[in-house]
C-alpha cells in the first residue's frame, strides 16, 4: 500500500470512545436505588452501603516458601548448610508465622515488643526488625507458645540472600540491596560507607536512597560484610533494564486517527510522568505538552533522545497533538507530560539512579497520577524483585497512583516471563497485540513475543494493546532509529517527523493514554477528583475484549485487550449496558461486604481489584506474593456460586475453590440467569484492607434490600437433657443481611412435630447488618422427638431479596430436640445429711470451699425412682467446669478432677418401696492447690467450679435427670517479698544505691500490687525504672512473681553533706489495692560511701572557661603584659581532702606571678622561682579554692614565641589532673576610639569633638579614615592634618570638625556622625581591623543673624548718605535684634543704635539703615564702621557677632584730577597695577621645583578644611584649636596703611573688613 493512501484506521479503532453527556453532579449520581436503563444510563452508578458479615479464614497450610523450598518449620526447617548463621540467622531480625491468616494478632503481639515490621513473608509470616540493642530478642523467640503466633524464629541469613549468588561465590556482581525500612540519613550513609570500604575492583561505585543500595562489581568481601548488617534485608543481583521494541518492523505508519479525539474526553486536566530514553522536548507535535524534564533519576545530565528515539515515540503515543499530520494524533494530546530520562547517551544503556520509590513520590509532588514505564528487567524474568517491591510500596502508601509498566517481549519460553518491574501486584502490566498493518498479523490477537506470567503464577500482563508498526513522534537527535517514516511531515531539513515502532513498550503508551482517559472520565462525570489507581484498573480489565488466545485470563494476552470504550462505556453490540461501581471500603479478615443486583438478559463482567501490601523480596520465587486475600464470590438467584478466576473458555463456572495469588479477580458470564445476585467481597487472609474497587457491567443495577437471615444457631434450648412438663427457654437470634431497614415484621416458634405455635411476636424495624433475638419460656406436653421451627415474617410484610418467595428461603431455622419422661429424680442432702425441700435444691447443691486449708468438697444425694416399675439407673458426672457470670461454662485454669461414690448401674425398685432410692456422694478436687504448703502455699483459683450428676434409666434412655453440683472458691490475696543485694546497698553521694526485690501473688487470683518506698530523709526513689516513691505493678496473676529494681538517689555531696559512712533508713512497703487486702513491709539501711571526686577548671582573664590545651586555640599576649589564668580546685566529695598543686611555665624567661584565693581578703602571693611555683591546700567537701597566675611576656620575647602553662593537681597520693593553656606572642591588633560621646551644638555652626585614639596592640598600624554623616548636607573632617600611622602603646588626639547648615532646624535626638579607622600592617595575615565610633549631635535652639550691605557705601566729605544693610536669620529660631554702631575714628557723624522689634523668622532676611556723614575735613579714603548686632529671642542660645561696613570717602571736587574721576577709577587702576606686578613675578619664578601653589594640596583629603568656598576654607585653616591658636580675623587700621602705602602709596584703598575676635562663626 503506498503511503499517499493513508494508513488504514485500525489502532485508534480499538480506542474510540462514545460521547457521553455531562456529569449531573457526585450527590445524584451516588443514588444506589434501582434503576432501569433508560432512566438513567449515561453514566456509571456508584454503590450504596454494602452489608457487612463475617466470613470464613482461609485455611493456612503451615508452609514457610523460604529461599531453598516449601517447609514446614514445625516439623522441618530448610536453608543451606553452609549458611554463615548456621540457622541461627543475624542480629535484629526474625520471621513469625501466625497461627490463622489472619495476621493482624501476631504483628500487634510482635510489634508490642518494639520490633518493626519490614515485610510480610508467604505463607501468613511476617518479618520483624529490632533496635540496635536487640533486647526484646529473646522475649519474642519465647512467643511461640502465644496462641496468635505458630512460629517464630530468628530470620536465617539465607533467606537474605538470592540463592543465585551462591552459584558464583567468587564473581564480581552488580548487586540491589533492599534495605529495612525506616534507616535515617546517617545510616545510609554508613551502608555506603561500608560498601565503598570493602569494594577494592576498580570499577567499583554505589549509592544509596530510601530503602535500596546499588552496587556495581560488587566483590564476594562485600557481599559477606553486608550479610553482617541487620539493615540488610535481601541481597539480589541488579537489575538490567531494557526498552521492548520488536525487532520486526515494517515501513506502513500509524493508522489516522479523528482531528478530534472520541468521546470528547482528550487528558485534559492530566498530568503523566513518563520514564524513558530520552526527548526531543521541542519536537512540534509535543512541545506544547512538556512540562518538565528530569536528569536527576537518569546515569547523565542530558535528556537528549539521541540513539533509538523511544522515549520520543512513546511520548508521541501518549500526547502527540499530530501537528502536519493529523493521523498520528495521540490517545490524550491534551495531557500535560513530566519526563524522566534514564539512558547513557555515549552507549544507549539504560540506567536508574534512585528507587522507583523515590522517582514516583519526585511525580506525584509534580501532580502526575499515573506513570508509563516503558522498559523492564531482562535478566530477571518472573520474578518479584526490589523494584517490583518498590513499585507496589509506592502505590501501597499513594493508592491513587497508578503505575503502567510493560511485559516485555521475550516470548513465552518460560512460564515466568514478565520483567520486573512488571512482576508487581499493584503495577498495571501491559502486553501488545497485533494491528495488522501492512502485512503484520492480523488485527485482533496478541504478539507472541509478549512475555508473560510470574514465578508465583499470577496472571500478568493485565491488558494487551495495539502495539505493532504504531505511528509516532521521530527524535531528530536519534541516530539509531530502526523503525520508518510513516507520513509525508517532514521537518525544514527534510528530516520525517514521523516514524513506526513495534513491541509492548508501544502498547504501555496507548494504555497508558487510555487511562488517562478514563481518569478524565472519572473526574469530570462522577465527580471522583483523586480515583483510585485500583478502580481505574479494574475498569480497563473489566472492559478488555477476550481475543481468544486461548481464552482469557491467559499469560499471552492477561485478561483481553484493552478496550476504554467498552471500559467507559459498554455494550452488548446496539444494547447500552449500566457501568457500576464499589470502591474505597474497607475490609478486616473474617469480614465481607455483600451488594445485591438485580441482573437482566445480557452479559455480566465483574472485576474486583485491590491494592495489595508489598510482597516478600527474599521469599523462594514461586512462593505466593499475595498478602491480603480477597475472594470474589457471586451467587445466582438460584443459588449457584461462582468464585472469582474460576473459568474455562473465557468465562466463569460454577466454583468455591478461591484464588490465592492475584489482586485482581473476576467473574464473566455470557447468559447470566435473571433476578437478583448476591455480590461478596470477602477478606480471608492478611491484615486490614485499606479499600477495594469493584465495577460491575452488564443490564443490572443496584438493589437495595431487606434480607432477614437465620443461621445455624439461630434457634437453641439451653438444657442438656429436656423433660416432659419442665420449664425451659427457646432462644431465638437472627440478622439483617440487607442494607437498608426491614421495618416491622412478625416472627413465630412453631412446633411441627405438635403442629401447633409455641409463640408470635411483631418486632420492630431491624436496621442493616444488625442481629435480634427473642426469648421464649416453654414446657413439652409430650415425650419424644420435637421438630421446632423459627419463622421470620410470617405475614411476609417485608420486601426480601431471600424469602419463601424469591431467592432461597433463609428465613427459617429448624431444631430437634428430645423430650424425656421424667421418672427419675435427684434429691440433694444438706451438710448434715438430712434431705431438703425443692425451694432448697439450689442452696444445697452449691458449697464454698475453705480455701485456706481445703482442696476439695464432698456433695450427698440421693437417687430417687418416682416411676412405677424397677428401673436399673446409671450415674456419670461431667468433667469439672468453671462457671461464668453470663452462664457459660469453661475449662479450669487449676487441675479439677471429680468422683461419685457409686457409678451404678444401680437396681431401685419402683416408688413408694423399699430400696426406690440410694444414697451417692460426689468429691470435687482442685489437685493443683497445696494450701497448707511448708514454702509457698498454692490457693485454688477463686470461682465457681460446677459438675453436672446424670442418671439415666439404662432400658429407657429417655427417663433422665440430672443435678449440678457448684464449689465456690473465694478470693483470697496474699502476697510475699524478698529482696536481695542488700549486703552491698551502698552508693556515692549523686549515685543510685540499688537492691533487687521479689513480689510473689501468693493468693489466687490476679492482683496489681502498689510498692510504696521512702527514706528517712526523704530521698529521691526510683522504683522499676520510675522515679516515684509509688509506683503500681502490673497485675500479677497466682504464684506469679515480678522482680523490681528499688533505687534510692544519694544527694550530689553539697558542703560535704551527706557524710561518709552515713546511714539512711529505707523501708518498702507491698500492699494491695483493696481496703483490707495483705500487705508486706521491708526495711534496710543505705550506706554513703566516701567520695573523693574533686574537679579542676581553668578560666581566662575574663573568667572564661578554657578548653583543654589540645582542643584550644594559643592565647595571644602582648610584651610587658601580664595576663592573667586561674586555677579552681572543687571538691565534690563528702569527705576532706589534701591537694598539691604545681605550677609550671615552659619558658623561665617569662614572668610568672601567682596568687591565692586572688580578690579576697585572705589572697596570699605564693612564691615563684624559674618558671616554677607550688603550694599545698586542704578542701572540706563541698568547698572549692582559686588560684590565679599572671604570665608576663618580657620585652625581649620575640614574636611567634610560645610558652606552656601547666597546673599539676595531686590529691593525697593518688590522682592527678594536668590542666595546660598555651600563651604564644603574636601580632594583636587593637585599637580604639575614645571620644566625648554626644554633643550640642549650634545651627550654621562649626561643631569640632576631640577624638582620642589608642594603640593598644603590639604592632603599628596604618590607619585609613573615612567620615559618614546621617543628615546628607552636614560635613565631617577633621580639623588638622590627618594622621596616617599609630606606634604601639601610642595615643593621638585629633579635633573632628562637623559643619552644620544655616538654619538646621532644632533636633533633640540628633544625627549620627560615625567615624570609621581602617587599621592594616603587613606584619597581619588577616583581615584589617575596623573600628568604628558613632558621634550624636543635638541642635539646639539658636539664635543668630549676619549682617551684609547690598551696595558699596561711599559719601562725599563734607556730605551724607543713608547706607541700606542686609540683616540675614542664620539661626533656627525667630528673634528681634539690635545693633549697635560704632567707629574708630571720628571721621562720622552716625546713629549709635539700630533696634528692631519685629521678630525674624529662621531664613528671612530684612532691610535696615543707617544714616551717616562725613565733616569736610575727613581725607578722602576707606574707614570702617563697626555694627554689633545682638539677637533677641525666646530660650535661646543667642550668638552676638561684630561686622565691618567699609565706607569710601570721596574727595572734594578741587582736590585735583582724581576729583573729576569716577569714584571706582581710582581702585581699578590700583588692581591692575597689583595685577602686572604679578604676573611679572610668576613669570620670573616659573620653574618646577620653585613653584608655589595656594596650599590646598597639603589639606588632608575629606577634611573640613575642604569644604565650601576657596575664602572660606582659607579662613577654617586659620582657625584650628588643635594646635590650641586663637587667630582674629580682625586688622588694625596701621596694619592695614602700611601695606596699602608699600604697594601703592599714591592710591588710598578702603581698609579691609574687621572681625571681633569675641567672634566664633562669622563669614
Amino acid at each position: 500500500m503506498s503511503r499517499d493512501e493513508g494508513p488504514k484506521a485500525i489502532l485508534i479503532a480499538l480506542l474510540i470512545l462514545t460521547q457521553v453527556s455531562a456529569a449531573t453532579g457526585l450527590e445524584s449520581v451516588a443514588s444506589h436505588q434501582s434503576q432501569t436503563a433508560s432512566e438513567n444510563r449515561d453514566i456509571a452508578v456508584l454503590s450504596g452501603l454494602p452489608t457487612q458479615l463475617e466470613t470464613s479464614l482461609e485455611t493456612t497450610s503451615g508452609l514457610i516458601w523460604g529461599p531453598f523450598g516449601a517447609f514446614d518449620p514445625l516439623e522441618n526447617q530448610i536453608w543451606r548448610a553452609d549458611d554463615p548463621s548456621n540457622g541461627a540467622g543475624y542480629g535484629g531480625l526474625i520471621i513469625a508465622q501466625s497461627e490463622t491468616s489472619d495476621l493482624r494478632m501476631m504483628i500487634d503481639k510482635i510489634q508490642d515488643y518494639g520490633a518493626v515490621l519490614q515485610e510480610f513473608y508467604p505463607e501468613d509470616a511476617a518479618i520483624f526488625s529490632l533496635d540496635e540493642t536487640g533486647q526484646s530478642m529473646e522475649s519474642i523467640l519465647n512467643l511461640s507458645e502465644d496462641e496468635n503466633i505458630r512460629w517464630v524464629s530468628r530470620l536465617p541469613t539465607s533467606f537474605r540472600i538470592d540463592p543465585i549468588l551462591f552459584e558464583e561465590p567468587n564473581a564480581i556482581t552488580d548487586l540491589d540491596i533492599h534495605l529495612t525500612r525506616d534507616l535515617d540519613p546517617g545510616d545510609l550513609e554508613e551502608i555506603l560507607a561500608n560498601i565503598k570500604g570493602f569494594s577494592i575492583h576498580q570499577e567499583s561505585d554505589a549509592w544509596c536512597e530510601g530503602r535500596l543500595c546499588k552496587a556495581e562489581a560488587a566483590t564476594p568481601l562485600v557481599l559477606m560484610h553486608l550479610l553482617q548488617d541487620n539493615r540488610v534485608l535481601y541481597i539480589s543481583k541488579a537489575a538490567n533494564i531494557e526498552t521492548f521494541d520488536s525487532i520486526s518492523r515494517s515501513i506502513i505508519g500509524l493508522p489516522p486517527s479523528m482531528v478530534a479525539p472520541p468521546m470528547d474526553y482528550d487528558g485534559s486536566g492530566e498530568v503523566i510522568s513518563i520514564t524513558d530514553t530520552g526527548l526531543d522536548h521541542d519536537h512540534e507535535s509535543l512541545a506544547d505538552n512538556i512540562r518538565a524534564v528530569y536528569n536527576q533519576f537518569g546515569p547523565d545530565n542530558s535528556a537528549a533522545d539521541s540513539n533509538s528515539g523511544h522515549g520520543t515515540h512513546v511520548t508521541g503515543i501518549i500526547v502527540g497533538n499530530g501537528t502536519s499530520d493529523n493521523q498520528t494524533l495521540g490517545i490524550a494530546p491534551e495531557a500535560e507530560v513530566n519526563f524522566y530520562q534514564i539512558e547513557y547517551d555515549s552507549s544507549g544503556l539504560l540506567a536508574r539512579w534512585g528507587t522507583i520509590y523515590s522517582m514516583f513520590s519526585h511525580s506525584l509532588q509534580n501532580q502526575a497520577r499515573t506513570h508509563t514505564n516503558a522498559w523492564g528487567s531482562v535478566n530477571q524474568p518472573g520474578q518479584y524483585t526490589t523494584d517490583s517491591h518498590s513499585a507496589d510500596s509506592f502505590v501501597l502508601d499513594e493508592p491513587s497512583y497508578l503505575a503502567v509498566f510493560s511485559s516485555g517481549d521475550l516470548g513465552q519460553g518460560q512460564s515466568g516471563s514478565t520483567t520486573p518491574p512488571g512482576t508487581g501486584k499493584n503495577v498495571l502490566t501491559v502486553g501488545a497485540s497485533t494491528t495488522g498493518i501492512s502485512g503484520t498479523a492480523p488485527i485482533g490477537s496478541a504478539s507472541m513475543s509478549n512475555s508473560g506470567g510470574t514465578n508465583d503464577g499470577r496472571i500478568k500482563p493485565d491488558l494487551v494493546a495495539p502495539g505493532v508498526e504504531v505511528c509516532s513522534a521521530r527524535a531528530d537527535e536519534a541516530t539509531s532509529i530502526a523503525g520508518t517514516d510513516c507520513s509525508t511531515a517532514t521537518n525544514s531539513d527534510g528530516t520525517p517527523l514521523y516514524v513506526t515502532n513495534t513491541g509492548s513498550s508501544m502498547a504501555t503508551a496507548v494504555t497508558s493514554g487510555g487511562a488517562l482517559i478514563v481518569r478524565e472520565y472519572l473526574r469530570e462525570e462522577l465527580g471522583i477528583v483523586t480515583p483510585d489507581a485500583s478502580l481505574i484498573k479494574a475498569m480497563l480489565i473489566n472492559g478488555a475484549t477476550d481475543l481468544g488466545q486461548t481464552d482469557i485470563p491467559n499469560f499471552v494476552e492477561g485478561w483481553g485487550e484493552l478496550n476504554v470504550k467498552q471500559a467507559i462505556d459498554p455494550h452488548e453490540g446496539t444494547t447500552e449496558l449500566e457501568l457500576l461501581m464499589d470502591t474505597g471500603r474497607g475490609l478486616a479478615p473474617g469480614d465481607a461486604l455483600v451488594q445485591l443486583i438485580d441482573v437482566g438478559a445480557s452479559k455480566l463482567d465483574i472485576t474486583l481489584a485491590w491494592t495489595d501490601p508489598e510482597g516478600s523480596v527474599s521469599a523462594t520465587s514461586s512462593a505466593p506474593r499475595l498478602v491480603n486475600n480477597l475472594d470474589l464470590v457471586v451467587t445466582s438467584p438460584s443459588g449457584v456460586v461462582y468464585s472469582g478466576n474460576s473459568f474455562n473458555q473465557g468465562y466463569s463456572i460454577a466454583s468455591t475453590t478461591p484464588d490465592s495469588l492475584n489482586n485482581v479477580e473476576r467473574v464473566r458470564l455470557l447468559l447470566p440467569e435473571s433476578g437478583v445476585w448476591k455480590v461478596e467481597v470477602r477478606s480471608v487472609a492478611g491484615v486490614f484492607q485499606d479499600g477495594y474497587s469493584l465495577v460491575i457491567s452488564g443490564d443490572a443495577s443496584w438493589v437495595d434490600h431487606s434480607d432477614l437471615t437465620t443461621s445455624a444457631d439461630s434457634l437453641r434450648i439451653a438444657n442438656d437433657v429436656i423433660f416432659e412438663g419442665e420449664q425451659l427457654l427457646i432462644q431465638t437470634k437472627w440478622r439483617n443481611e440487607g442494607n437498608m431497614a426491614t421495618g416491622s415484621y412478625d416472627v413465630e416458634i412453631f412446633d411441627v412435630t405438635d403442629q401447633q405455635s409455641i409463640s408470635t411476636t411483631s418486632m420492630p424495624s431491624l436496621p442493616s447488618g444488625e442481629t435480634e433475638t427473642w426469648s421464649v419460656q416453654h414446657a413439652f406436653s409430650s415425650v419424644g422427638s420435637h421438630i421446632l421451627e423459627l419463622r421470620l415474617d410470617t405475614s411476609s410484610a417485608v420486601i426480601e431479596s431471600n424469602d419463601e418467595n424469591v431467592g432461597i428461603n433463609n428465613n427459617v431455622a429448624n431444631l430437634e430436640v428430645l423430650v424425656s419422661k421424667q421418672g427419675l429424680e435427684i434429691v440433694p442432702l444438706d451438710e448434715d445429711g438430712n434431705e431438703v425441700l425443692p425451694s432448697q435444691y439450689e442452696q444445697a447443691s452449691s458449697r464454698a470451699l475453705d480455701a485456706l486449708n481445703e482442696t476439695s468438697k464432698t456433695f450427698d444425694f440421693k437417687v430417687k425412682n418416682i416411676g412405677t416399675s424397677e428401673v436399673s439407673v446409671s450415674l456419670i458426672s461431667t468433667p469439672v467446669k468453671q462457671l461464668l457470670g453470663n452462664g457459660a461454662l469453661r475449662n479450669p485454669s487449676d487441675d479439677w478432677t471429680r468422683s461419685l461414690s457409686d457409678s451404678g448401674p444401680l437396681t431401685l425398685a419402683p416408688s413408694g418401696q423399699a430400696n426406690d432410692n440410694v444414697s451417692v456422694s460426689i468429691s470435687m478436687v482442685d489437685e493443683s492447690a497445696e494450701p497448707l504448703s511448708e514454702e509457698t502455699p498454692i490457693y485454688a483459683v477463686p470461682g465457681t467450679f460446677t459438675s453436672r450428676v446424670i442418671v439415666r434409666d439404662t432400658q429407657n434412655p429417655t427417663v433422665v435427670n440430672s443435678m449440678a453440683f457448684n464449689v465456690v472458691v473465694p478470693r483470697i490475696e496474699g502476697i510475699q517479698i524478698l529482696a536481695s543485694g542488700l549486703d552491698d546497698f551502698r552508693a556515692l553521694p549523686g549515685e543510685f544505691a540499688t537492691f533487687d526485690m521479689s513480689v510473689l501473688n501468693t493468693g489466687n487470683g490476679p492482683t496489681e500490687y502498689t510498692v510504696d518506698c521512702e527514706s528517712s530523709s526523704g530521698w529521691a526513689t526510683r522504683i522499676d525504672s520510675v522515679l516515684s516513691p509509688s509506683v503500681s505493678l502490673p497485675e500479677l496473676a497466682r504464684l506469679e512473681y515480678v522482680t523490681i529494681p528499688i533505687q534510692v538517689l544519694v544527694p550530689a555531696a553539697s558542703e560535704g553533706q551527706p557524710v561518709a559512712g552515713h546511714v539512711e533508713l529505707v523501708n518498702c512497703e507491698t500492699s494491695s489495692p483493696t481496703e483490707d487486702g495483705p500487705s508486706e513491709s521491708l526495711s534496710t539501711t543505705l550506706i554513703v560511701e566516701e567520695s573523693r571526686r574533686f574537679l579542676t577548671a581553668l578560666y581566662d582573664e575574663v573568667k572564661s572557661p578554657l578548653p583543654p590545651v589540645a582542643a584550644a586555640e594559643d592565647r595571644s599576649v602582648l610584651n610587658m603584659i601580664a595576663t592573667a589564668t586561674t586555677l579552681e580546685v572543687q571538691n565534690l566529695g563528702n569527705t576532706r581532702l589534701e591537694f598539691s598543686v604545681m605550677m609550671s611555665l615552659s619558658d623561665s624567661t617569662w614572668g610568672m606571678d601567682v596568687t591565692l584565693h586572688p580578690g579576697l581578703s585572705n589572697s596570699t602571693q605564693i612564691l615563684s622561682l624559674d618558671g616554677t611555683s607550688s603550694t599545698e591546700v586542704e578542701l572540706d567537701g563541698g568547698s572549692s579554692i582559686a588560684i590565679q597566675v599572671n604570665v608576663t611576656p618580657p620585652p625581649t620575647a620575640s614574636m611567634g614565641e610560645r610558652a606552656l602553662l601547666s597546673f599539676r593537681t595531686t590529691e593525697g597520693s593518688q590522682q592527678t589532673v594536668l590542666d595546660s593553656t598555651r600563651f604564644v606572642l603574636e601580632p594583636t591588633p587593637e585599637l580604639n576610639i575614645v571620644s566625648i560621646g554626644d554633643i550640642q551644638s549650634l545651627s550654621g555652626e562649626l561643631a569640632e569633638v576631640p577624638l582620642t585614639i589608642l594603640n593598644s596592640g603590639n604592632v603599628a598600624l596604618d590607619l585609613s579614615w573615612t567620615f559618614s554623616t546621617e543628615a546628607n548636607s552636614w560635613s565631617a573632617a577633621l580639623q588638622s592634618i590627618t594622621p596616617a600611622k599609630i606606634l604601639p602603646n601610642q595615643e593621638l588626639s585629633v579635633m573632628l570638625g562637623i559643619t552644620i547648615p544655616d538654619n538646621w532646624p532644632v533636633d533633640v535626638i540628633g544625627k549620627i556622625v560615625t567615624v570609621h579607622i581602617e587599621a592594616t600592617s603587613t606584619e597581619l595575615t588577616g583581615p584589617s581591623l575596623v573600628e568604628s565610633m558613632d558621634i550624636t549631635v543635638k541642635v539646639i535652639e539658636t539664635c543668630s543673624l549676619e549682617v551684609s550691605t547690598q551696595t558699596k557705601v561711599s559719601v562725599d566729605s563734607g556730605g551724607s548718605v543713608v547706607a541700606l544693610l542686609d540683616v540675614l536669620n542664620t539661626g533656627n529660631e525667630p528673634s528681634t535684634f539690635s545693633i549697635t554702631f560704632s567707629q574708630e575714628s571720628d571721621s562720622f557723624a552716625l546713629q549709635e543704635k539700630y533696634e528692631y522689634s519685629e521678630s525674624v523668622q529662621p531664613g528671612d532676611t530684612v532691610l535696615t539703615q543707617i544714616q551717616l556723614s562725613a565733616d569736610t575735613a575727613t581725607p578722602a579714603g576707606r574707614e570702617i564702621i563697626r555694627a554689633h548686632i545682638a539677637p533677641v529671642g525666646v530660650d535661646c542660645y543667642v550668638v552676638e557677632s561684630s561686622w565691618d561696613v567699609p565706607v569710601d570717602i570721596l574727595p572734594a571736587s578741587d582736590e585735583g584730577i582724581t576729583n573729576s574721576l569716577p569714584p571706582y577709577v581710582l581702585p581699578l587702576v590700583f588692581l591692575l597695577a597689583v595685577l602686572a606686578i604679578s604676573l611679572g613675578i610668576i613669570a620670573l619664578r616659573r620653574s618646577p621645583p620653585a613653584s608655589e601653589d595656594s596650599g590646598e594640596e597639603l589639606i588632608p583629603q575629606g577634611s573640613a578644611l575642604m569644604q565650601g568656598e576657596a575664602s572660606k576654607r582659607r579662613m577654617n585653616a586659620l582657625s584650628t584649636d588643635a594646635a590650641e591658636e586663637t587667630l582674629s580675623t580682625s586688622v588694625s587700621k596701621a596694619d592695614l596703611d602700611a601695606v596699602l602705602k608699600e604697594s601703592l602709596p599714591s592710591l588710598n584703598l578702603p581698609p579691609l573688613p574687621r572681625i571681633e575676635e569675641s567672634e566664633q562663626n562669622s563669614d
